[in-house]
């Protein structure tokens, strides 16, 4: 009986080689987000006040003066700044500094807006780090299920395990079907997700009417309430600067 040859394990493919924007639109993605911002609002600084800024700017006698504790009481008059006192101080904050002129208080929703997209970035590419739990602050719910089999190695039909990765498509990471995962993919597309969410149309009334300046800030406070919570839950978190309890401080304040 002649012996059977040993059967020797498919070639695996070499992984992709990253091309050279994707490690240099993740560490310059921040200004490009500020930067395609401003210039996409840039024409709002000289939109007059219009709808629902009469109420909440031009008839508001409260901001008036940024010293008076006038300022924490806004008229109970049905506008935007009623019962919003934190609105209506930065409303105060704009009239110290343009009065009745309408640039500051655009100028101002404009840069909210920018740092609440570079919070959703922020936090986009903690989410999709491909490195694990461990990498973007979530911590594993439990052990994995018995017999469940490893999603770094998979069974060809010689029956010889993978040695070059995993092999399923990970639209998620951005990875290619039939490939190994690629470290740079992440930082691409959370950029990416950050530009469609802050430039997408429907963000236009929020950014360019002062009066929805209470969405800004609320969009801005939920992003930064998210953010601050992974990074202070982060297990490779070690930033001395700004150590975990400053991120947990930062949570908290934000969602109260």
């Amino acid at each position: 009986m002649r012996p059977t040859p040993a059967k020797t394990p498919r070639p695996q493919p070499s992984p992709p080689a990253a091309g050279p924007w994707s490690p240099r639109l993740a560490r310059w993605s921040p200004a490009l987000l500020v930067a395609a911002i401003a210039l996409t609002y840039a024409n709002s600084l000289v939109v007059p006040f219009l709808f629902d800024d009469l109420g909440a700017v031009v008839n508001n006698p409260t901001i008036r003066d940024l010293f008076s504790s006038a300022v924490f009481a806004p008229p109970a008059d049905g506008s935007t700044a009623t019962g919003r006192p934190l609105v209506n101080l930065t409303f105060a904050l704009n009239y110290a500094v343009s009065g009745a002129r309408p640039w500051s208080y655009h100028a101002t929703n404009v840069a909210l807006h920018a740092l609440a997209a570079l919070a959703l970035l922020g936090l986009a590419r903690r989410t999709l780090d491909p490195a694990g739990p461990t990498a973007n602050g979530l911590a594993p719910v439990g052990p994995p299920l018995a017999g469940a089999p490893s999603r770094f190695a998979r069974d060809n039909r010689d029956g010889a395990p993978a040695s070059g990765g995993p092999t399923k498509t990970n639209m998620i990471a951005g990875n290619v079907v039939g490939t190994p995962s690629t470290p740079t993919a992440p930082g691409s597309l959370a950029c990416f997700i950050a530009l469609l969410w802050a430039l997408h149309p429907l963000q236009t009334e929020t950014v360019v009417c002062v009066a929805q300046r209470t969405e800004l800030l609320c969009g801005l406070l939920y992003l930064v309430t998210l953010y601050g919570f992974v990074r202070a839950t982060a297990p490779t978190e070690n930033n001395p600067r700004f150590p975990r309890p400053f991120w947990l401080f930062a949570s908290v304040a934000a969602c109260l």
